[in-house]
């Protein structure tokens, strides 16, 4: 605005000039107008001189005012320009001015609403804390109780470590007294095996002469046969040691006969008095006629199923069969999601109780008795026996240990053994065994009553119809 009012200012002077020039050039052009007048009447020297005089200043003021003009019309050219060049400046200068102006507009607006937030998130954190004040303070009423808590768990802990003390000292004095008891239950223990083997002589010494007066020579014949078979088989004939980790490495006639050793070498683990119950068993349902196979699940090295097969081989029984049914790996690991009262059981981990189905063929192999009527049962107690080849039980003897295997092998099998049938069950004395047993029992009704072989195996009779 201030260089547009300079260029008018400029214009005007140029005016005022121009005017001037005119205002001189029109008083000239009188002048010489009235010398012309003048000098017809006078024709003097000087007259002449003036008048040429005049005309010089009239030509030199007419060439002023062209110069003028010229110089006025450059002169308003430029400011013309400079005018409009303003006037667009101007106008960009007023865009500008608007987008300034809506900018700022955009920007209070902005402000505003960033107000509203800002006091909005003030309302939050005033609210948040107020909440983190009332969380302090629980915090702080928690932390009163927490050492209010303490305060009496240390007197509880004080009362508690009197109270553990006393229980220490009683237990001690308990287990020294159990120690004593066990101590005098062992020495009864050992007596009673004594007595066992003893009567077990006397008894088979006196049931080999009843038999010899009594039987016929072919009768005597197979009394000494499976006699010899199950000192064999036992390993008594050839005195051979315990291979266990718990047992002397010696041979002990009274843990043998009652199965308390693994035989080194010896195809079974069962024991005389095991062994001799199996035997009885087996003649009792040839006697008595009951129908059916033999079978036993668990066979280690095969020495109770080469005794029965061996029984009837003596008995020149030509019909049934025995039944060997093994993993031939060992025991499985605990199942203790499906069978919790295995946890903790480590029978699996004991490399000498997996024995290859090759190496109890070989037993059998070892006795003449291995033929077609001798039927393996290959794999784990749930894969092979709900579908094994068998109609009817005469004996069935259980040797899995376990509860799982104890279980499965009844849940299969036990409907198959006749009436008058016997099952066996050699590790009653394990605790998973026995709650196997009594479980099946109480969920079928089975009442028959259990015998007791030698203080770890029982035996019960399936009723007659």
């Amino acid at each position: 605005m201030e260089r547009a009012s300079r260029a008018e200012a400029a214009a005007y002077g140029l005016r005022s000039q121009l005017t001037r020039a005119e205002a001189r050039l029109e008083c000239l052009t009188r002048e010489l107008a009235a010398g012309r007048l003048q000098a017809t009447p006078c024709s003097t020297t000087g007259d002449r001189y003036a008048l040429a005089a005049a005309q010089v200043r009239l030509l030199d003021a007419l060439h002023d005012k062209q110069q003028i003009v010229i110089a006025s019309q450059a002169r308003i050219a430029d400011l013309l320009n400079d005018k409009r060049r303003l006037e667009a400046a101007e106008a960009a200068s007023g865009a500008e001015l608007t987008t300034v102006a809506e900018r700022l507009r955009g920007m209070e607006l902005a402000s505003a609403e960033a107000d509203r937030a800002h006091a909005l998130a003030c309302e939050q954190l005033q609210a948040e804390l107020a909440q983190e004040r009332a969380r302090n303070e629980r915090i702080a009423t928690d932390q009163h109780a927490l050492r209010a808590a303490e305060v009496s768990l240390a007197d509880a802990r004080s009362m508690h470590a009197a109270q553990i003390q006393t229980l220490h000292t009683e237990h001690a004095s308990a287990f020294e007294r159990l120690n004593d008891e066990l101590t005098r239950e062992r020495a009864r223990n050992e007596l009673i095996a004594t007595n066992l083997l003893a009567l077990r002589t006397q008894v088979t010494a006196e049931i080999k002469s009843f038999r010899y007066a009594a039987g016929t020579a072919s009768e005597r014949m197979n009394t000494l046969y499976l006699d010899l078979i199950e000192k064999t088989l036992t390993g008594e004939a050839t005195a051979d040691p315990a291979g266990d980790p718990w047992s002397p490495k010696s041979f002990d006639p009274l843990r043998r006969s009652v199965g308390r050793d693994w035989p080194r070498s010896a195809v079974t683990m069962i024991g005389s008095a095991r062994m001799r119950n199996l035997r009885l068993l087996c003649e009792r349902a040839l006697a008595e006629g009951v129908a059916g196979d033999f079978i036993e699940t668990g066979v280690w090295r095969g020495g109770a199923c080469i005794y029965m097969r061996a029984v009837l081989a003596a008995s020149d029984d030509r019909t049934r069969r025995v039944f060997v049914a093994d993993s031939f790996q060992g025991l499985p690991p605990p199942d203790v999601l499906s069978f919790p009262d295995d946890r903790g059981d480590t029978h699996h981990s004991y490399g000498d109780l997996a024995v290859t189905r090759a190496a109890v063929e070989a037993n059998f192999r070892k006795f003449d008795l291995l033929d077609e009527r001798v039927i393996f049962l290959e794999g784990w107690f749930r894969d092979t026996l709900p579908g094994a080849p068998i109609e009817k039980l005469a004996v069935l003897r259980l040797d899995g240990d376990m509860y799982e295997s104890t279980f499965q092998a009844l849940d299969a099998l036990y409907n198959k053994v006749s009436p008058g049938g016997f099952v066996i069950v050699d590790d009653y004395i394990l605790a998973p065994c026995a709650r196997a047993i009594n479980d099946f029992r109480a969920v079928h009704g089975i009442t028959a009553p259990l015998v007791d072989v030698d203080g770890a195996a029982v035996w019960w009779q399936v009723p007659s119809i």
